[in-house]
């Protein structure tokens, strides 16, 4: 769940917080005045009545559209201020490679490290095992079947991996 993440960022769950503490006392106020001030009798005869239904639907709908902003906020707010994300393709040895970033608790971590094929550009699918019995992680094109392999327990893209945070560690200090 995205919502988790954005708790654990030291400034969003600052923020999620605050608009959730501001909204339980509005609503704890409320409900603390009808108790002292309106008989029970009353509050449900007017729930009853077509303004205050309109009015929940007309609330409900507010605080959805309230979820959603503040969502494509922190989605904006986050890629915007990070332009390293945007580096999701290279080449390395040979092949083209592309990835995702996604954010786990206080950083981004690559994801989905996919290569393509060398002879017909399709994005390569992976399995595991290899020719003649090895063992490893491999990848094969599921459009002309060209195959590519690693062997002696070291997963295919591993040093990929090391060469792209090898990358992103010069982009922020340069």
């Amino acid at each position: 769940m995205k919502w988790r993440k954005y708790w654990h960022d030291p400034v969003w769950s600052k923020v999620i917080a605050s608009v959730l503490i501001a909204t339980f006392a509005i609503l704890y106020t409320g409900i603390r005045y009808c108790w002292d001030n309106v008989p029970l009798m009353q509050i449900l005869r007017s729930m009853t009545q077509v303004n205050t239904i309109f009015l929940f639907i007309l609330t409900m709908i507010f605080l959805y559209l309230l979820y959603k902003f503040v969502q494509n906020l922190l989605r904006n707010s986050t890629i915007a201020n990070n332009q390293s994300l945007k580096y999701t393709k290279d080449s390395f040895r040979g092949l083209k490679w592309s990835w995702e970033w996604e954010y786990d608790i206080d950083k981004y971590v690559l994801v989905n490290l996919k290569p393509y094929c060398p002879k017909c550009s399709t994005k390569m699918i992976y399995y595991e095992g290899g020719p003649y019995g090895m063992g490893g992680q491999n990848a094969r094109c599921p459009q002309c079947s060209h195959s590519i392999h690693e062997y002696n327990g070291c997963p295919l893209g591993q040093d990929i991996r090391a060469l792209i945070d090898n990358k992103m560690e010069q982009r922020e200090e340069g």
